[in-house]
């Protein structure tokens, strides 16, 4: 069976939203400071559930990586396919950009709480997962190359 790079989008998008959602600790929202007794709260995201989130989450999005670059080669003009400066150099930079703005954003999330760091990292990630899927699922027929 042959799946289309839509299909393959639409379930890693899924995923990923699956794996930043076990991410989220929900715990934090609470006013009720620490837990007492030895209670763990149910939504505490502990080592288990914060390697699984991160699993699935980092996974599905690597692979998503993949499905982009093979739509984005069936769609770049044949102008920009050829000599140094093609898409494919393009998208490397684009990338690396993106990794030093994540870098920064990591940073500054930092400084502001160290406490709640994952919760500022995972929270506007999932918002852009969630928009991407509502991008996708609106476009669908128009991705589909």
């Amino acid at each position: 069976r042959r799946y289309e790079d839509r299909q393959l989008l639409v379930w890693l998008l899924y995923f990923a939203a699956a794996g930043l959602i076990l991410l989220i600790d929900v715990s934090d929202f609470s006013d009720h400071g620490e837990p007492s007794n030895g209670y763990i709260h149910a939504f505490e995201v502990g080592p288990v559930r914060y390697i699984v989130g991160c699993l699935i989450s980092f996974a599905s999005l690597q692979a998503m990586e993949s499905i982009i670059m093979s739509t984005l080669s069936k769609v770049v003009p044949f102008s920009l396919a050829v000599g140094t400066c093609n898409s494919g150099l393009i998208n490397t930079e684009i990338g690396t950009l993106g990794r030093a703005v994540g870098d920064l954003l990591v940073t500054c999330l930092g400084l502001v709480s160290l406490k709640d760091l994952l919760n500022l990292l995972i929270s506007p990630v999932l918002m852009f997962v969630i928009g991407c899927i509502i991008l996708v699922k609106t476009n669908y027929e128009a991705i589909a190359v």
